[in-house]
């Protein structure tokens, strides 16, 4: 069965409405529409969709990489938090001993901490300072055994050696 048809375009409204198309076959008349290209309907190609992993792979990995900064800099923090508590405690206890024994005598001391913080250590050391009657006290506490996170104090204590010259 041969049949010849035409068709032909035609557009309903204004320039910016829906497109038709008109073909006919024999006496009939056939109405269907023409999608547009820029119709929201169009679907997506794979060039798009590579375009859009790419960049959701880039923003994906700018994310990565800001946890892992935030979580080195949450383990740099930890570990001054708990060298700077460490350093107080150790003071205290110098202090203490300083209290019960009416002083300090020029000197040092090294030493590890126990359990939990067994891989920060301390250093202290006592000199006689130019000022009358007092030792200038410096501790160190740092991690490890290179040391190169360091927090030191320095301050000064009574001498207990000190006899005062008239």
């Amino acid at each position: 069965m041969a049949w010849k048809g035409t068709r032909m375009m035609l557009r309903i409204g204004n320039d910016q409405g829906p497109a038709y198309s008109v073909q006919r076959i024999g006496k009939e008349k056939i109405l269907s529409p023409i999608p547009d290209p820029l119709s929201p309907h169009k679907g997506v190609t794979l060039v798009e969709v590579l375009l859009a992993v790419v960049i959701l792979s880039i923003g994906i990995a700018g994310v990565l990489r800001a946890y892992a900064a935030s979580i080195g800099a949450l383990e740099i923090s930890r570990d001054t938090v708990n060298t700077i508590e460490l350093l107080k405690e150790k003071m205290a206890d110098v202090e203490q001993d300083m209290i019960e024994q009416g002083g300090i005598s020029a000197g040092s001391a090294r030493g590890q901490f126990a359990e939990e913080f067994k891989d920060y250590n301390w250093t202290w050391e006592a000199r006689t300072s130019a000022r009358e009657g007092l030792c200038e006290l410096a501790m160190s506490i740092f991690r490890g055994e290179n040391g190169t996170r360091q927090f030191s104090v320095v301050t000064y204590a009574p001498n207990k050696d000190y006899e005062p010259q008239e």
